[in-house]
């Protein structure tokens, strides 16, 4: 179950120690108050946290709704084994690519 991060390097997504959806905000920007609504981020991070501590970025988007759409889909993914309907991908995916067979294995 491999699949490419963003800056086209290539992990197993069986030896990921968690997959994270992280918030990110412009730089030079305090951490927000988690009471101050008014504090939106730039976009969010799908990250892989390797077993090292290492993270590698799997996707980002400015729109919150894809960014969880991501998430579940690397979950359920992941939880599945590394098939699609039933079977394993042949070759290695991107997040984008597998949201989008994952969408067309259910319609």
């Amino acid at each position: 179950m491999w699949i490419w991060t963003l800056d086209a390097k290539l992990i197993n997504l069986a030896l990921v120690e968690s997959i994270e959806l992280l918030e990110v905000f412009p730089e030079g920007t305090d951490l927000p108050d988690p009471e101050d609504e008014a504090a939106e981020p730039e976009y969010l991070e799908l990250i892989a946290v390797m077993p090292s501590g290492r993270e590698a970025v799997l996707f980002e988007s400015e729109d919150a709704e894809e960014a969880q759409q991501a998430y579940e889909t690397v979950a359920a993914f992941v939880a599945g084994g590394g098939l699609i309907d039933g079977l394993q991908p042949r070759q290695p995916l991107t997040v984008t690519l597998l949201m989008e067979r994952t969408r067309t294995s259910k319609n």
